[in-house]
């Protein structure tokens, strides 16, 4: 046994010990004998008949969560079920149930009546039909219950309004039938309503009481079929801070008082009937994006918000700051604070190629379904014959992370922190999204930071949208960059999250070395190298920066050196997921800021 294979065997086992999250790591008997018993219902899935075993804690399976002592919490999104497990409920203490992403294609399932204590509920995703019961206020204690895209029909029945501690309540993309029930104005606790994609909804109005939601945040009705005005009532909406009522029937003139709600930040009422002239003091809001574009509005949005022309005059070469294979990137100042956005010009000399535009759309269709503080903000696009352009929030730092003369400067707390925020935004994609986003080109120059060295993941001109998690899929080309791509991406164009880890796994490489992607003195890349380094039983402190190999530092540098080599296996299938590779992070940081 080599030393990088003891190495290997260490790290295999930590891994799943980090999902106790620092909770008790033992669980009763009679739980662990129930989830024995409910791992026959899993059949399908490889990696749970393998984990699931009596040598070891629940408290250390990735599906499953723990606290005090017993099991809390079970994920069983993507594992092929397509009956809900009559023994669920026997676990007692359960309070988060997740089961999107299967096979289920009965009714809504009521056997989940008897976890009493079930606070969130998931099963989106999933081909549910028929009506839901109208005993469903039994579910008293939920907070969240999620059934977007299946195939539920009938009306939404009014008991919904007696899920009275219910804050998030998703519903989209389903086949309910006839209107908004006004007992929804009854979930006082209501943050996030979306009732979007409701194309059997009957030229429903949007009812008075759900103004009456003090502390709504999110609120989504996009093509249900909405006819009438937006309720007056909607001015009590003290802490509104998104609405998107697009793409419905909606008329009558823009109410003045929706621009004086406190809260908001994001407006979208695209697609609808407003008319009459836009109040002259909408250059005074607060909020950060709107769009009433395909209205009868008469008046001229301030630049603030239309920002078309003015970006157009001004990409020129003295506001470039950036040039890369699909087309510039320009600085540019809006507004009377002369605020910066950075603006992405997608073009190849006059005539905007297949392939160009492509990547365009790939980059606007994802960055406009997802939010999260570590992945690049996108403001808005522009289209014309010769180029399409991409508005970002701007970034201080657009260069590339690691270079020989920029990258001495950062501390090692200072890379370890950027290796977290650009795991974490990663992890987002690749967990939180439905369906997943594998990035496809993941890489340093793609790690933006602002002043405070907050990373965000940015250019997503080759992200593919995954059928399913933990799928692969066959890319019609590789596409990427020379150092980072995964063998069985090079190889094969097969293409998956893992080859995103792969990818980060030599980011987090370059973070602890100093080095870059490919050594030009040598004919192999980072990975090929570190992995070597290893093989052939060198100490771990010989490959790691000079500048910032200090005796404090040299665990956690230690530490994050295996987890790249970990990240960089050649085979897709023994890499850690994101999700792992953000508890491994945190801990590390913890660790080594105690």
């Amino acid at each position: 046994m080599n030393k990088y294979h003891d190495l290997m065997i260490i790290f295999l086992v930590t891994f799943p010990l980090l999902h106790a999250n620092a909770q008790t790591t033992f669980v009763k008997d009679d739980e662990k004998t129930i989830l024995l018993k409910l791992k026959s219902y899993l059949r399908n899935s490889s990696d749970i008949q393998q984990r699931w075993n009596l040598s070891s804690s629940p408290c250390s399976w990735p599906e499953i969560s723990c606290s005090h002592g017993s099991v809390t919490g079970i994920n069983l999104k993507d594992k092929n079920l397509n009956s809900t497990p009559p023994i669920i409920c026997k676990l007692k203490n359960l309070t988060r149930i997740s089961l999107a992403s299967n096979i289920f294609s009965g009714l809504f399932p009521t056997a989940l009546y008897n976890c009493s204590k079930l606070r969130v509920l998931d099963i989106s995703f999933n081909q549910f039909h028929g009506p839901l019961p109208t005993d469903i206020y039994r579910m008293s204690r939920l907070t969240s219950l999620d059934l977007t895209g299946n195939n539920f029909n009938g009306t939404i029945p009014g008991a919904v309004g007696q899920l009275s501690e219910l804050k998030h309540l998703h519903l989209r993309n389903n086949k309910f039938e006839g209107s908004i029930p006004r007992e929804i104005g009854n979930l006082s606790n209501l943050e996030s309503l979306d009732m979007s994609y409701m194309e059997k909804f009957e030229l429903a109005t949007i009812p008075e009481e759900l103004g009456k939601l003090k502390n709504l945040k999110q609120l989504r009705i996009i093509q249900s079929n909405l006819i009438g005005n937006i309720p007056e009532t909607f001015s009590s909406l003290s802490s509104l801070r998104y609405m998107d009522l697009s793409v419905n029937s909606l008329t009558g003139s823009l109410p003045v008082w929706i621009f004086g709600l406190e809260q908001l930040r994001y407006l979208y009422l695209q697609s609808n009937g407003f008319y009459g002239s836009l109040p002259t003091s909408i250059g005074e809001l607060k909020i950060f994006r709107l769009d009433l574009s395909s209205n009868r509005l008469s008046g001229k949005i301030p630049f603030k918000y239309d920002k078309e022309s003015e970006i157009l005059l001004n990409l020129t070469e003295e506001n470039l700051i950036g040039r890369g294979g699909s087309g510039n990137v320009y600085q540019i100042s809006v507004n009377e604070d002369r605020s910066h956005v950075a603006v992405k010009r997608i073009c190849n000399d006059r005539k905007l190629d297949n392939n160009l535009e492509k990547q365009f759309f790939a980059e606007l269709q994802t960055l406009s379904g997802i939010r999260h503080v570590n992945i690049v903000t996108l403001i808005c696009c522009i289209s014309n014959e010769k180029s399409k352009i991409l508005v970002y929030e701007y970034m201080q730092r657009c260069e590339s992370l690691i270079s020989p003369a920029k990258y001495v400067a950062l501390t090692w707390d200072a890379r370890l922190r950027i290796a977290i925020g650009a795991a974490c935004g990663l992890c987002y994609m690749h967990h939180d999204c439905s369906p997943p986003i594998v990035h496809r080109d993941i890489k340093s120059s793609n790690i933006l930071l602002d002043n405070e060295l907050n990373a965000k993941v940015a250019d997503f001109g080759l992200a593919k949208v995954l059928a399913k998690h933990g799928h692969t899929e066959t890319a019609s080309a590789v596409a990427g960059t020379f150092g980072y791509i995964a063998p069985e991406y090079a190889y094969a164009a097969k293409v998956s999250m893992k080859s995103d880890v792969y990818s980060f796994g030599v980011v987090l490489l370059e973070l602890v070395t100093g080095e870059e992607p490919v050594h030009r003195d040598e004919d192999m890349n980072l990975a090929q190298w570190a992995w070597k380094h290893i093989e052939e039983d060198k100490l771990f402190e010989d490959a790691l920066d000079e500048e910032i190999k200090e005796s404090a530092n040299l665990k956690a540098m230690n530490d994050v050196f295996k987890l790249g080599l970990m990240c960089t296996n050649k085979v897709a299938s023994v890499r850690p997921s994101m999700k792992e590779v953000v508890q491994v992070l945190l801990l590390l940081a913890t660790n080594h800021h105690s």
